[in-house]
């Protein structure tokens, strides 16, 4: 099973904040063999299935963050800045 943890911070203002999406820079999809539009389980202090892969835009590329919408950040039980493995 590979698997990737991110920081995850706020979405980008033009997403719906109850997009069932996670926001990823390039070397999280390669680590985890998908592609961008693949389904993963995201695990926070609670798991959610089935949630969409995309990419981060090219201003957030460094680092290991990735950005998610409020209900997804609500469904994980997290708050911004925490980490999440991406399974």
């Amino acid at each position: 099973m590979d698997v990737k943890c991110v920081r995850v911070l706020r979405s980008y203002e033009d997403v719906p904040l109850d997009e069932h999406a996670i926001y990823i820079d390039e070397s999280a999809r390669y680590a985890l063999i998908k592609q961008f539009g693949d389904r993963v389980m995201v695990r926070g202090r609670r798991d959610v299935k089935d949630v969409e892969i995309k990419p981060l835009r090219p201003l957030d590329q460094d680092g290991f963050i990735a950005r998610a919408g409020q209900a997804l950040i609500d469904q994980l039980y997290i708050e911004y800045g925490e980490e999440v493995q991406l399974l």
